[in-house]
């Protein structure tokens, strides 16, 4: 892994930028399907997986643009500190010479009403993944989207403890059908109690 990070603040602004280049190179076990149409009537019958080879041994991938590939990442982040509101943010590209020619942005944004006591906050994170090469005819486009809305309450309990309530609520906006769909192929929402402590 080969990057910089630049940092630059003040009393009311923090600003971080970064990015790194690395090498992603790994293997997987693999199989194979043989669909099988009994009858000659030009429907598949039966589908029989193949995860072994005659001695046993799985198969293994070898160095394919799936797992053998450049990788970049860009970030952005920082937060802007007032008197009553805290903002936070984050953007993230991450860009895959991968088979796919992959592309992933993200983002987070969120605000916190800063009292001493109460805490409240609500947050937006999205994710987006888009293909710009046609690999083996998977097509190009949109590929996976997902978004996570977020509200919560901070209780300070003293200096060195807090309660934190909070929501969020997951939804997934990603679908590459017909052939293949990335997506959570779900929606979530999780109520979560925590209790915080500094050392």
């Amino acid at each position: 892994i080969l990057g910089a990070n630049l940092a630059v603040n003040n009393d009311w602004v923090d600003l971080r930028a970064s990015y790194f280049r690395t090498h992603y190179n790994t293997t997987a076990e693999i199989f194979f399907t043989d669909q099988l149409d009994l009858n000659n009537d030009g429907v598949v019958d039966q589908r029989i997986e193949r995860r072994l080879k005659p001695d046993g041994s799985p198969y293994i991938s070898g160095d394919w643009p799936l797992t053998d590939f450049d990788l970049d990442f860009y970030g952005l982040g920082g937060s802007l500190t007032f008197e009553h509101v805290i903002v936070l943010f984050d953007y993230n590209y991450v860009v895959y010479d991968d088979g796919y020619g992959s592309k992933f942005p993200t983002f987070y944004l969120s605000l916190v009403y800063n009292h001493d006591t109460w805490q409240p906050y609500v947050g937006l994170s999205t994710a987006k993944l888009e293909l710009s090469k046609d690999w083996q005819g998977f097509g190009v486009g949109d590929a996976e989207e997902h978004q996570i809305m977020t509200v919560g309450l901070r209780y300070n309990l003293g200096s060195s403890a807090a309660i934190k309530l909070e929501y969020n609520d997951f939804s997934d906006k990603g679908d590459r059908s017909p052939w293949y769909d990335f997506s959570y192929h779900n929606d979530a929402r999780l109520l979560s109690v925590g209790v915080d402590f500094v050392f």
